[in-house]
């Protein structure tokens, strides 16, 4: 539409409407990530793991590669009366011989990705079973489950994306089917529990306010 000489009534509409038909769901994300420390680790593993050479190099690399896993905990900085050319710390990090042990846990969860898959699958299953008795209680059942239910910004029709979530075709094209829910959904390798869905439709007492901008 933008960048036409001439735009027609019609297609200023057409544009409205899409722009401002909207949806907004209550969701339960179950990530890979999230359920990793999940995953048992027997210490006999790491120091398995760890009593090679060329295991403890892995895990170093592991280390450089995932440096924000073990980030100290920023100090409380004192008040000054002129903060204005203040820089912001740079963060700190634990040594290799600090955290060692726990990169190597982390490095054989993440090579345990079959298991930690099953375990999102099988979280993500449970909520929603609890969820179709009651979508009302959604909230505690993922609380309980030291996961979050989260309440997406709105979207259009179309877009592709889940605000929050990233790239969900699925779940984005039965908001606005209006299938039942919940619904659990597979999403990149990550699970996906829908519970409650809210329509925003197009107030056409808006399109005359905001016409002229269409038509640029």
């Amino acid at each position: 539409v933008k960048g036409r000489v001439r735009v027609s009534e019609e297609e200023i509409k057409n544009e409205f409407m899409t722009k401002k038909n909207q949806r907004q769901v209550d969701y339960v994300l179950v990530s890979a990530e999230k359920v990793k420390k999940l995953v048992n680790v027997p210490e006999k593993d790491i120091d398995e793991l760890l009593k090679t050479e060329p295991g403890v190099n892995s895990v170093k690399t592991y280390y450089e590669q995932h440096k924000f896993e073990f980030a100290k905990a920023p100090a409380k900085a004192k008040a000054k009366k002129d903060s204005k050319d203040k820089k912001p710390t740079p963060p700190e990090y634990y040594s290799f011989a600090e955290v060692k042990r726990k990169a190597a846990a982390s490095l054989l969860r993440e090579r345990k990705s079959d298991q930690v898959s099953k375990i999102a699958k099988d979280l993500a299953t449970e909520v929603f079973e609890k969820a179709k008795k009651s979508k009302n209680e959604v909230k505690s059942i993922a609380k309980a489950k030291g996961l979050e239910m989260k309440t997406s910004d709105k979207f259009s029709e179309g877009q592709g994306f889940l605000p929050g979530v990233g790239e969900a075709t699925e779940v984005v094209n039965d908001a606005f089917k209006g299938v039942s829910l919940p619904k659990l959904y597979d999403v990149r390798g990550s699970w996906l529990v829908v519970s409650n869905l809210q329509a925003f439709h197009p107030n056409m007492a808006e399109l005359v306010k905001e016409r002229d901008a269409i038509a640029q």
